[in-house]
């Protein structure tokens, strides 16, 4: 049995067969756009069987130790900065068309959703003084 099998077992006291589906978030998330240099925050995450987030895992840590990255941030890749400073145009998009390989062949569905941080800025100061109304952040309204 894998390890996430196992974690989900231990913590719902329930054994799944490999093909029930199991809707979970395992978040894997960077705060993209909250530090104000971004006008959006964007959350992305996928709906997949037990056995399907366990070839993702597999999957995923084999391209990093290909790639030597020791964790992948999308903020470091898109600026080219850190590990990935210096990569070519064409390691790059192998890189990124990988990550969308692994992603696909090992999940039921992709989903994501974004707020624009200035129209969720307004909405949170009109409805300020409101009885019942808590305000959130960008990132935990996605």
């Amino acid at each position: 049995m894998g390890a996430l099998r196992e974690r989900l077992s231990y913590l719902f006291g329930r054994r799944w067969k490999g093909n029930e589906l199991v809707v979970f978030f395992s978040a894997r998330l960077d705060e993209t756009g909250t530090d104000g240099s971004s006008p959006y925050t964007v959350v992305g995450g996928a709906i997949a069987t037990v056995d399907q987030w366990e070839r993702l895992d597999l999957a995923w840590e084999r391209m990093l130790a290909t790639y030597k990255v020791p964790e992948f941030h999308s903020k470091e890749f898109n600026a080219e900065d850190g590990i990935f400073r210096g990569w070519s145009d064409l390691k790059r998009r192998r890189f990124s068309d990988r990550q969308h390989k692994i992603c696909q062949r090992n999940s039921f569905c992709r989903i994501s959703v974004g707020v624009d941080n200035s129209t969720h800025a307004e909405v949170k100061k009109e409805m300020k003084g409101i009885k019942g109304f808590v305000p959130d952040s960008n990132y935990g309204l996605c």
